[in-house]
């Protein structure tokens, strides 16, 4: 089978949660001995660093078909107006397209697939950037007409999607975003913890509260530091050293005001940012953490609080959207919008050590139920499907 996978998000050095979903989906797909893989990339204005990052699929034996003649961002602006075919621009002649982000533009070779992995931009519209909201409304209609099929990564996205794009339910497949248990387990050692927090400019010293992902508003963080807030006050009315609060990862939209409410309420000695963290260093910072804090208002799935999980730390997460679906009774589920419920959790977390050797067991076996292998499986099943389809359709014909 040959597939074809729209590469535009693994050529960014600081990749976040889709682009390393397409990351670990490329590299088991490609595992497959009957399957020839090729990434299709748009490189005009690309720095010739950043296509280094393309080199770990091509050891893992993908091939590069790159668009060297013209540029991503404006074809992504085109094709919303005019019908210009994608394979115009390459020379491959695949079995299977499959694009990752919330994309299928028209002029596609072979069965179209496309992931949409949440509707956030519709349910939550506040918290996404005006370009990128604007940018989905306008192309999200006509992602629909031309793909064959959409794959999302939890069933309460798939509802979403549903409800908001009026998609036909038999058109959507599940297939759950996954760990990398090799990189994510509890084997870290007290060394490497603390090599890694000294790296980052977090106190070797102090226990941490650790929350890993974008600093932007959909994230919540605004409430978790105002929760924390409320932590710090008691422990030093108790004259005890409260953990700190460590919020790590990029900047992200509109987040000047998550920082100023850490400086509004005089946290800067306790909650630290650490900005983007590299990938190799997150799951000894995962290891270290007293536990995992990721109140997001809205998720289409939620792969730090896994991985997290993975590594057997506890975890306290919001109890909307996919995360109840994903996490089940392994963590605590706090009220996203209630500032005494995320402050009880870390409390609980804090002081009950039993309680919280219980929850990293859970956590630990709910994680392991969740692998790579077994969501490609999912896929490589949608893509024979696909294609036994047209082998019908072209039989009748």
């Amino acid at each position: 089978m040959k597939i074809v996978f729209h590469g535009q998000l693994l050529n960014h050095t600081n990749k976040t949660g889709i682009a390393w979903a397409a990351h670990h989906f490329i590299l088991e797909l490609a595992k497959y001995p009957e399957n020839e893989c090729i990434i299709q990339i748009f490189s005009l204005f690309h720095k010739k660093e950043n296509l280094k990052n393309l080199k770990v699929y091509e050891d893992a034996g993908c091939r590069i078909d790159e668009c060297r003649w013209f540029p991503y961002a404006l074809y992504k602006i085109l094709w919303l107006i005019l019908p210009i075919p994608y394979q115009m621009f390459f020379h491959s002649k695949p079995d299977i397209t499959q694009f990752f982000d919330f994309t299928a533009p028209p002029g596609i070779k072979g069965a179209a697939v496309t992931f949409i992995h949440d509707m956030a931009y519709r349910a939550y519209p506040k918290t996404v950037s005006f370009k990128t909201r604007n940018w989905l409304r306008a192309s999200m209609k006509r992602t629909c007409q031309h793909a064959d099929h959409i794959i999302t990564i939890s069933e309460f996205s798939k509802k979403e999607i549903v409800k908001y794009l009026k998609v036909p339910d038999k058109q959507i497949t599940v297939v759950p975003c996954a760990v990398d248990h090799t990189v994510y387990h509890p084997g870290y050692s007290k060394t490497q913890i603390q090599n890694t927090k000294e790296k980052y400019g977090i106190d070797i010293d102090r226990e941490y509260f650790l929350y890993l992902g974008t600093i932007e508003p959909r994230k919540n963080l605004e409430q978790l530091i105002c929760a924390y807030a409320k932590l710090v006050q008691i422990y030093e009315k108790q004259k005890e050293k409260v953990p700190l609060l460590v919020l790590a990862g990029g900047r992200g939209w509109n987040c000047r005001q998550i920082y100023e409410k850490a400086k509004a309420l005089q946290l800067h000695h306790q909650v630290y940012f650490t900005g983007y963290i590299e990938q190799k260093d997150s799951p000894a910072l995962m290891c270290g953490a007293l536990a995992f804090v990721f109140p997001s208002v809205y998720e289409g799935f939620g792969m730090p609080p896994l991985e997290a999980m993975a590594c057997g730390t506890s975890v306290i997460v919001s109890n909307t959207s996919s995360l109840p679906e994903v996490i089940k009774n392994a963590g605590i589920l706090v009220n996203p919008t209630s500032k005494k419920e995320i402050y009880e959790a870390m409390k609980k977390v804090l002081e009950d050590t039993a309680f919280r050797r219980e929850l990293e067991i859970r956590a630990r076996k709910r994680a392991q139920t969740f692998t790579w292998q077994k969501s490609a499986d999912k896929l490589m099943k949608v893509y024979k499907t696909l294609l036994a389809k047209q082998s019908e359709s072209w039989l009748e014909l």
